[in-house]
């Protein structure tokens, strides 16, 4: 009795997943990602430096080795809590290391570059009052620049803190909003995995007594009385509850499915399979699934065949599936049933669905899906904005609230500017456009999706308004705080973050990059100068990406949630019978039409008694012990089993049962409880049997051989005995 073996597993209460520390994760890698390049920019701009001394030397190494290892700590998810210090330590070894000297404000040379660091390892710190320690380290940093450096120090310190303060205070508010829609996800999980466990345990409960009020005394009425007008209308009842079943999931190999729909419907069908099997996107599968099964079924209703020709030629990227028949075809076009659930199902996952027939030489049906291969690369998905969306609500005001803080502080970086060098009116008027375009970015976001040719024209926008203002500034202005604009129009491409994979992110930064580099270029700046020119937009809109990718995350983990099947009723009645649901099928329905065998008697007897076995030995760890249970009882054996605990494992007992196959047993008791069992057999064991079952036996079981009865003492599994230290039991 093979039924016997199946494996069971009860079902599963939804996990809740960490989602703040997931965000936690993402910020530490944004913040390390962000400290090594910026590091590594100072370190290329110190190496240029044409004479220093040992004193300036050590600081250097202080600043690089005390950002470098920070940074590193964040890449590794692990930052430690002296990052923060090392990183202050090495703001105020930034402005030591020039000493008296002033730079220009905003060049690489400024020890304004340092103050970053500490500013994003407080946003790795959302309980120590982060707003206040920022403030309170930008006050430091001034003072300490006023202190060393004089009066034209501190004007140079409150000219440059503005916007690095805005830009730290920006990235606090989008952390804090990662963070709060984390929590809020973790607590809608949290219901519904209560709700979930609730659904979970009445389903449970109401597959359990159907077990055992219906189903096992159904069985047992088969196997004695089979004729009898209660009996049937109980085998009646119990067959429609164990038929009432929903669809399982859609098998992965789409050739497999389509099978399986052939056999359903009665088809006699031809397959021609080439290609390489791969893993279609979520929700191709299915669609191509249910039109080409539409098709095939057409084929069954309307025909007139039965036979039926499947191809299904599979490319990396691209899928064909052609259904055709010999049948009568027809002359108009397909009706509104083919229409609807074959082309229109494929066209709206990117596919073409092609009905060709000819009146009494067939139909054809092809269906052909090819991949976007560049939209794959690039990581564009149609579901990233509602990924989003089910994280953050309103994802255009955060954005438009992020951007604002951090156009603050450039707009007051700008305004110290215009009243130190006089106004720039070209800058000003780029500005204007990138507020106008991240204007449109976030309407556009709070309505619809952006699409990427939207997505594309604000990118090369961005740049052009580069190419047009960045000229206008001065060399000296390029070199410092005069190039305020590069970093303002970050502005509109922070909003495209949102909505924006990473891959395409760095596409669309592109343009904007390219034309500041060639600007820079294009004068006598220094490497480093250059460097310091071009990195603040594309750091900052990546940094936001990282971000934007955890809310990703969040919001992937509650869709997920709320696609993820309710439990039912048939589920649990799975989870309990694992593989004794197809015989038990089978018997019922040949009860129903009246086709039992004379040997239907015994084996509806053995059912019963292995669903009860089901009942008090359910899940995987007593899979094994069912079976050889249904072995037994399949060889003739009357089993009976007492146990005043149910064990945990029975691993062990389950072997020392297999020994005892082929033996010819009569009557196998079994009792006790979690730490030990007997079985006794009964008439005793005698002659190679008893030799065969003493050699077989766990040498953690007790073997006591009489002619009136064998007994086997032991524990029920040996493995659970060893964890908790138990010593064995001397062999008998």
């Amino acid at each position: 009795m093979a039924w016997g073996a199946g494996v069971t597993t009860s079902p599963r209460p939804l996990r809740l997943r960490q989602l703040t520390g997931a965000v936690e994760r993402g910020l530490q890698l944004a913040v390390g990602l962000v400290l090594l390049v910026s590091v590594s920019a100072f370190a290329l701009s110190y190496a240029q430096w044409s004479s220093y001394d040992g004193q300036r030397a050590v600081l250097a190494i202080t600043i690089v080795l005390a950002v470098g290892l920070a940074g590193m700590h964040c890449v590794q998810r692990r930052p430690r809590g002296w990052d923060l210090a090392a990183c202050q330590v090495a703001m105020i070894g930034g402005v030591l290391l020039r000493g008296d000297v002033t730079p220009e404000p905003g060049t690489s040379e400024s020890p304004v570059i340092h103050l970053m660091a500490p500013m994003l390892m407080l946003v790795l710190r959302p309980g120590q009052r982060p707003v206040a320690a920022m403030v309170a380290t930008t006050v430091a940093f001034i003072g300490a620049r006023w202190a060393i450096g004089g009066e034209d120090s501190l004007l140079a310190a409150a000219q440059e803190t503005p916007a690095v303060l805005g830009a730290g205070l920006a990235v606090l508010y989008l952390a804090s909003r990662i963070r709060a829609a984390a929590r809020a996800a973790e607590q809608t999980l949290r219901d519904r995995r209560d709700a979930h466990v609730a659904r979970l345990s009445a389903a449970e409960v109401d597959a359990v007594a159907f077990m055992h009020d219906d189903l096992i005394p159904t069985l047992l009425a088969v196997a004695s009385i089979p004729d009898d007008p209660v009996t049937l209308t109980a085998v009646g009842h119990a067959l429609e509850r164990i038929e009432e079943r929903p669809p399982g999931p859609a098998p992965r190999d789409l050739a497999v499915a389509l099978r399986a729909v052939c056999e359903r419907e009665g088809l006699i069908a031809v397959f021609d399979i080439s290609g390489v099997r791969w893993s279609l996107p979520e929700g191709v599968g299915d669609a191509l699934l249910g039109a080409a099964g539409e098709a095939l079924r057409n084929v069954a209703r309307h025909s007139g065949q039965q036979r039926v020709e499947v191809t299904v030629h599979r490319r990396p990227g691209s899928i064909m599936i052609r259904i055709a028949d010999p049948g009568v075809g027809f002359e108009a076009g397909p009706g509104v049933g083919l229409r609807v659930a074959v082309t229109e199902r494929v066209a709206a996952v990117g596919g073409v669905a092609r009905v060709h027939s000819v009146p009494g030489d067939g139909s054809t049906v092809e269906l052909t899906w090819r991949s976007r291969r560049l939209a794959r690369l690039l990581g564009l998905t149609d579901d990233r904005e509602q990924l989003i969306r089910a994280a953050i609500p309103q994802p255009g005001r955060v954005a438009a609230a992020a951007g604002s803080i951090f156009g603050l502080g450039y707009g007051g970086l700008a305004a110290q500017v215009a009243l130190d060098t006089g106004p720039q009116p070209w800058c000003w008027a780029g500005a204007g456009v990138a507020i106008a375009l991240a204007g449109v970015v976030v309407a556009r976001m709070g309505r619809r999706t952006v699409p990427v040719v939207v997505q594309v024209a604000v990118a090369l926008l961005t740049a052009t308004m580069l190419a047009v203002a960045l000229p206008t500034v001065s060399d000296g202005g390029l070199r410092g705080t005069g190039a305020w604009l590069v970093g303002f129009s970050a502005l509109p491409l922070i909003a495209l973050a949102w909505v924006t994979p990473i891959r395409m992110m760095v596409l669309l930064l592109a343009p904007s990059t390219v034309v500041t580099a060639v600007v820079g270029l294009g004068t006598d700046l220094a490497t480093a100068d250059v460097l310091h020119l071009v990195l603040p937009q594309p750091l900052t809109v990546l940094f936001v990406s990282v971000l934007a990718a955890t809310c990703l995350h969040t919001g992937s983990e509650l869709v997920d949630v709320d696609a993820a099947p309710e439990p039912d009723w048939s589920s649990s009645l799975d989870a309990q019978l694992g593989a004794l649901i197809v015989p038990v099928r089978q018997m019922l329905r040949r009860a129903a039409a009246r086709q039992l065998l004379p040997t239907d008697a015994g084996e509806a007897t053995l059912l019963a008694r292995s669903v009860r076995d089901c009942l008090y030995l359910p899940g995987v760890e007593h899979a094994d012990l069912r079976a050889e249970l249904a072995a037994l009882r399949g060889s003739g054996a009357r089993v009976e089993v007492i146990f005043a605990d149910r064990p945990v494992g029975t691993r062990t007992l389950a072997n020392a049962l297999a020994a005892l196959s082929g033996a010819g047993c009569q009557q196998v008791t079994i009792s006790g409880g979690d730490d030990e069992v007997r079985v006794v057999v009964v008439p005793g064991l005698v002659g190679d049997d008893a030799a065969r079952v003493t050699r077989s036996i766990s040498i953690s079981w007790q073997t006591l051989l009489e002619p009136e009865a064998t007994v086997l003492t032991g524990p029920p599994d040996l493995a659970r005995v060893i964890r908790r230290g138990a010593r064995r039991p001397a062999p008998g």
